[in-house]
């Protein structure tokens, strides 16, 4: 089948100004449509977005379509080579490369005199071309970041960072371009208890905030503006709370069952229980079905094609997958759960599995880290890994499959 692949596409400025286009409303309106046809092909949408000089689409992920014929890919808007932040065009082709579909936003018309106080950093209006006199490095703006997430915890408290990222981008607000870094980094306390993933966008002159936001496992945001910051507040996580009162809702116990192996007879199945005391107890392998997990030997390890489990013990850090040494694994009731361990391990297979079976694209290997810290009533996703909390009072452990 063949792709149809934009890679990198310059093209002419005809906009005097920088505007935000939403082309999924454009394409819908028929602006996208000459003579009538549907049939358009990616190099005339391409022409027609007038992005400007020095501008370019880069590709970032393909995805071919169940059908066999189509292929929907997502390309990073770029000037000069920098991305600008934000900006994606999605666009799904069919086998001869016409457009099926076109979604996202870009910034059309870029221009040096859009970039107000960064004008002076190109060389002249018509050349345009750009230069990085008097920026901070991208080092630079990621230790100021740091500095400036250190101010949230209490002074003497020790702090621990990871996944660090500071990358040059055009920021797109206020009809003014920016050039600017992207900074991110999962932060947390070294006992834990207080994680934090925050974004921010700094000006590339002067190190000031442009915008910041905690991109911690949030479900939705609320955008406010203080002192000419954009500023993210993220609505936390709802999740399954503990009963107030002694009336525990769900199924009753179960009587407790599970096979009699002595060694590893089928590399796919463990067994043992899962659950909570408001859910009911339940036995994978009986009226569950089995772990899928890996064996060698008499040992099992919690890691398949979609899911690798670590147990964190109530410490922040660890990769090791979990292991035990027979088929069942009971490791370990806490707070109310019978196996908080057993259950991160399967619902993250089942999601993994729902992924690769309706978009028939693999996705990377998902790893879940259980046990995380003492008494932590949360669920985060720290840019590499999903980490689950035992919880305490108001949730049990945070493994659940609608987390």
């Amino acid at each position: 089948m063949r792709k149809a692949r934009l890679n990198l596409i310059f093209l002419p400025a005809l906009v005097s100004a920088a505007e935000r286009l939403h082309l999924d409303e454009r394409f819908l309106r028929g602006e996208f449509e000459p003579s009538g046809r549907r049939d358009l092909l990616l190099s005339d949408v391409a022409d027609r977005l007038n992005l400007g000089r020095f501008a370019g689409l880069r590709e970032v992920k393909a995805i071919e379509g169940l059908d066999g014929d189509s292929v929907t890919t997502r390309y990073q808007q770029t000037w000069h080579g920098i991305p600008v932040w934000g900006e994606h065009i999605i666009v799904t082709t069919g086998g001869t490369g016409t457009i099926r579909r076109l979604g996202g936003t870009a910034v059309t018309g870029i221009h040096a005199e859009d970039f107000g106080d960064n004008r002076d950093l190109f060389m002249s209006a018509g050349a345009e071309s750009f230069g990085t006199d008097g920026l901070i490095s991208a080092g630079d703006a990621l230790d100021a970041m740091k500095l400036h997430a250190s101010l949230g915890y209490a002074e003497g408290e020790s702090t621990q960072y990871s996944n660090e990222q500071s990358e040059m981008v055009v920021y797109a607000a206020k009809n003014t371009l920016t050039i600017a870094y992207a900074v991110n980094f999962f932060v947390d306390l070294n006992e834990g208890g207080q994680p934090s993933r925050p974004h921010y966008l700094v000006d590339a002159r002067n190190s000031s905030i442009l915008l910041q936001y905690d991109n911690l496992s949030a479900t939705s945001a609320t955008r406010i503006n203080t002192n000419n910051t954009d500023i993210i507040r993220h609505n936390p996580l709802h999740f399954s709370r503990k009963p107030t009162n002694n009336n525990i809702g769900g199924r009753g116990m179960i009587e407790e069952h599970h096979r009699l192996l002595t060694t590893c007879t089928d590399p796919e199945e463990g067994t043992g229980p899962g659950g909570n005391e408001k859910t009911g107890k339940y036995e994978y392998g009986f009226d569950s079905p089995s772990l899928y997990v890996t064996c060698v030997g008499n040992v099992y390890t919690m890691e398949n094609p979609w899911v690798r489990s670590v147990n964190l013990n109530q410490s922040t850090s660890g990769s090791t997958t979990y292991s035990y040494a027979s088929p069942r694994n009971t490791f370990k009731a806490i707070n109310g759960a019978y196996s908080p361990i057993n259950d991160a391990h399967h619902f993250g297979t089942l999601v993994n599995d729902m992924y690769d079976a309706w978009f028939a694209n693999s996705m990377p290997q998902l790893v879940m880290r259980v046990h995380y810290s003492n008494d932590f009533e949360g669920i985060f996703w720290d840019g590499n890994s999903v980490t689950c909390g035992d919880g305490k009072d108001t949730f049990y452990p945070l493994v659940s499959l609608d987390m």
